[in-house]
């Protein structure tokens, strides 16, 4: 890859960098109005509660639909994090905890993800999952400008975005999108590990049209939780969530 992306022997990020490039991506969840608490629910089968979060408030919304109905008088919200240090604080420590976080993406993205992988329509390993298995979408060719005026390597978090992005960059030269997907989780093993690819260069795209607002998403800690011992029917993999 060009324009200093890829390079020998790139050190490995720390925490701090990493961080700071999931700050720009916003990622929601359900919390009682009251006491700012993200709401838990309980799953057969499941020894501990489940926290979860989605890149679409929507979705978020549409998925607790029916347990707000169950809790008559429940006062809930869609309440905005940012995905660093909803990432680091609890995903990372999760083995430590008693709850189980999940981050859900869009099931269109994971759709788009397996066609990518496998064209013919089989199954294939990755994307499967429909909670903490996150497809990032990347053209090696599509550069875009950084806050601090220089090139940066793009990785999408929604298709269409790249494809609409790559469309603007080379619609004078006819160049068709090389479009490659990659797991989120995979990702930052790799920043983390020395690597040839200088992932300092690279910059998080989070879905356009999943943001409650166009302000960067706020660094609240996140407060105590509520659990709540009602069962959810939770999406899969192949559901329809915006129904």
């Amino acid at each position: 890859m060009t324009d200093g992306f890829s390079a020998a022997n790139n050190p490995a990020m720390s925490r701090q960098e990493i961080e700071e490039l999931l700050d720009a991506v916003p990622v929601f969840a359900v919390t009682e109005s009251d006491k700012g608490g993200i709401v838990l629910v309980s799953e057969e089968e499941k020894e501990n509660e489940i926290a979860y979060f989605f890149f679409n408030p929507e979705i978020a919304n549409s998925v607790f639909a029916p347990l707000r109905k169950q809790k008559l008088g429940a006062s809930w919200d869609v309440t905005q994090f940012s995905l660093g240090m909803v990432w680091f604080e609890l995903f990372q420590s999760q083995e430590q905890d008693e709850i189980e976080y999940r981050l859900v993406p869009d099931s269109k993205e994971l759709a788009a993800a397996r066609q990518l992988l496998d064209p013919e329509g089989e199954d294939p390993a990755l994307f499967q999952a429909a909670y903490n298995s996150i497809p990032v979408f990347v053209d090696q060719s599509l550069r875009v400008e950084g806050p601090d005026g220089e090139k940066k390597f793009p990785m999408y978090f929604s298709l269409q975005d790249l494809m609409e992005s790559c469309q603007q960059a080379f619609s004078s030269t006819g160049y068709q999108a090389a479009v490659n997907v990659a797991d989120f989780c995979n990702l930052l093993e790799q920043m983390q590990e020395e690597s040839e690819n200088d992932f300092r260069n690279v910059v998080f795209v989070p879905p356009t049209t999943m943001s409650m607002s166009e302000s960067p998403p706020p660094r609240t800690r996140i407060g105590s939780e509520t659990k709540d011992d009602e069962p959810i029917s939770t999406p899969t993999a192949t559901d329809n969530w915006d129904d």
